[in-house]
């Protein structure tokens, strides 16, 4: 159960109601099987919606429902956001947006509404002539206070550049993920492109992850 005081469901409305333009969709599944934290999960995304007509919230039942086959969620939890005409934006979040992940959350929800408008024009560009396709997975934990500053920048390039997905994985939720890629320390941003992985810790400022993506693109010296 989420416990939200009143004057914090204010505030999130109020968010939301200066912030959003358009409407998007919020995708949520659950997985059908043993998961601690997806009733919590389904209970942030029911808060959105119910602050809001601008959100509208479809629960992926199980794997032969249509919109898993479409837009197949890897875990659950998991949060996908669409916009209005049911476009995939590649934003993801696996586990609970919870503690400093909420403002992840909400910032990837005002973003698909309106836009990504504070990435500078010219890094904007440099993102869009990305070619390859990318997986970059943020994992993180509810009570790091950095890790939302990556979670945001990997959420802003799937947005900016369609052939990339951004995700945020609670390392906590995951601990298989977590020790598989090694994760010690978060924020931890997993890249994977043309069958392999890089990674690096840390949060790091968007250019910086755009020269690390376009060192990639270039391939080795």
């Amino acid at each position: 159960m989420i416990d939200i005081s009143d004057e914090d469901r204010r505030a999130i409305e109020e968010d939301l109601k200066k912030h959003m333009k358009g409407g998007i969709h919020i995708l949520y599944y659950g997985g059908g099987g043993e998961c601690p934290y997806c009733e919590d999960t389904l209970e942030i995304v029911k808060l959105l919606a119910s602050l809001t007509d601008k959100i509208h919230v479809d629960i992926i039942e199980d794997e032969e429902h249509p919109l898993y086959k479409k837009y197949t969620p890897k875990y659950a939890p998991a949060i996908i956001l669409l916009e209005e005409d049911m476009t995939d934006t590649g934003i993801r979040f696996y586990g609970i947006p919870a503690g400093y992940e909420f403002e992840s959350l909400m910032d990837a929800v005002i973003n698909v509404s309106k836009g990504v408008d504070d990435v500078p024009e010219e890094l904007e560009e440099r993102i869009k002539r990305l070619k390859k396709k990318y997986i970059l997975s943020v994992f993180i934990t509810p009570t790091c206070p950095y890790c939302p500053i990556s979670v945001k920048i990997a959420h802003r390039l799937a947005y900016i550049n369609r052939n990339i997905t951004g995700e945020m994985i609670e390392a906590i939720e995951f601990p298989e993920l977590a020790q598989k890629f090694e994760v010690m320390g978060v924020p931890k941003t997993v890249i994977f492109h043309d069958g392999d992985h890089q990674s690096f810790v840390g949060a790091y400022p968007i250019e910086e992850v755009v020269n690390f993506l376009e060192a990639i693109e270039r391939g080795p010296d």
